[in-house]
């Protein structure tokens, strides 16, 4: 008898292992999926300048926009302002990064941005 007790004993801890191991499995063998290389939101500081840079400077140094976009702020300034959108993202298992740069432009002129990861 206690050696039937045994048996159902390592039954029940093999039973219990057994969704872990699955659980491990599906995690490590996630599908990782990315838009790409993440831009480089500093380089905006250093290499383009408000005011003189064009939408041409910017489409070199981010490429083309995911979209395009335009904002009001009446008690501001009442010309209407163009935006253009970058959006990259990467997950990987259950962890999920996404950055979002905003950039501004009076015309056809640089007029700064705006940017958030996490």
């Amino acid at each position: 008898m206690t050696a039937e007790r045994a048996r159902h004993s390592r039954v029940r801890r093999f039973r219990s292992v057994v969704p872990i191991l699955w659980a491990s499995c599906l995690v490590a063998c996630a599908p990782s999926v990315s838009t790409g290389a993440f831009r480089n939101a500093g380089m905006l500081e250093t290499q383009l300048h408000r005011g003189v840079s064009t939408k041409a400077d910017v489409q070199a140094m981010l490429g083309v926009p995911n979209g395009p976009g335009s904002w009001l702020l009446p008690a501001l300034d009442p010309t209407p302002r163009e935006i253009w959108y970058y959006e990259d993202m990467s997950v990987t298992g259950t962890t999920l990064r996404l950055q979002m740069i905003f950039v501004f432009f009076k015309g056809n002129v640089y007029d700064g941005y705006l940017s958030t990861s996490g």
